[in-house]
């Protein structure tokens, strides 16, 4: 249940996050979905109790989880999102559990048979035929956008595996609040300039209600249930789950932009 909540809330992400591009610089965007969702998992840490990180290379490590998980993740997928549409994004994050199980069998995280390699490519292949993946738009700015959503979905596989370890030896909130605390360290660079450049006066009251649901669901939210969920299984499982993410963005993206 947790990990289809997830898929729901990033399916729905792809859909509200191309519109708020519309309204708000893509760098402001990621920026603010770190600080916010940093700030959110810090306050709930606190008032729950906080759990202590035991040594500086648990710090570190945490911190590379934020690289890869927070930083290059959400930097290359916004920017891709906003090259290329929301459906191309649909569709290539189907390559996510692919990454997922490559990087799994390369750090020995899990093993893998002919069973689950037979069910990987039967969910890859079915979830391409439901949405038309024969229809992914290249050509211009949308083919390297489409290459930063494809460099996404390999950040954000390697980040689920790397933090499978760690998650054994604290709790997900931990991991998933400190992680975001790197991660902004991570964005800044990028961000800064775009949100001491922004004219706060002239972003619509709906793009602030878009800005509020990337920060709370499709951040805070999400990545404490997906950590939650990889803390109990692997990450494969946890990458397949993305499956359902698709369904979610074709049928909102024809409904509420002009995708098709």
């Amino acid at each position: 249940l947790a990990l289809f909540s997830v898929s729901i809330i990033f399916g729905v992400f792809h859909v509200v996050g191309k519109s708020a591009l519309t309204a708000l610089p893509p760098f402001f965007i990621v920026f603010a979905r770190a600080v916010g969702a940093a700030f959110l998992l810090q306050l709930w840490l606190s008032l729950r109790g906080r759990e202590r990180i035991r040594s500086v290379k648990d710090y570190a490590l945490i911190a590379l989880y934020g690289l890869f998980g927070i930083g290059c993740n959400q930097l290359f997928f916004i920017k891709g999102l906003e090259l290329s549409t929301a459906t191309n994004a649909s569709i290539l994050v189907t390559s996510i559990p692919v990454f997922a199980l490559v990087f799994s069998m390369l750090f020995g995280r899990e093993k893998t048979g002919p069973v689950k390699l037979l069910g990987m490519t039967l969910a890859f292949a079915g979830i391409l035929y439901f949405v038309g993946g024969w229809r992914l738009a290249w050509g211009g700015s949308r083919t390297l956008g489409n290459l930063f959503l494809v460099a996404n979905s390999a950040s954000y596989a390697l980040y689920l595996v790397l933090t499978h370890g760690m998650l054994r030896r604290y709790g997900s909130l931990t991991v998933t609040a400190w992680a975001f605390v790197f991660g902004c360290f991570w964005i800044a660079p990028f961000g800064l300039p775009q949100t001491a450049a922004l004219d706060w006066g002239r972003v619509p009251l709906w793009a602030w209600g878009a800005l509020a649901y990337i920060v709370l669901c499709a951040s805070a939210l999400s990545y404490l249930l997906n950590n939650w969920a990889l803390k109990r299984s692997t990450p494969s499982l946890v990458a397949v789950h993305l499956h359902v993410t698709p369904l979610t963005t074709a049928f909102l993206a024809s409904s509420f932009l002009v995708d098709t």
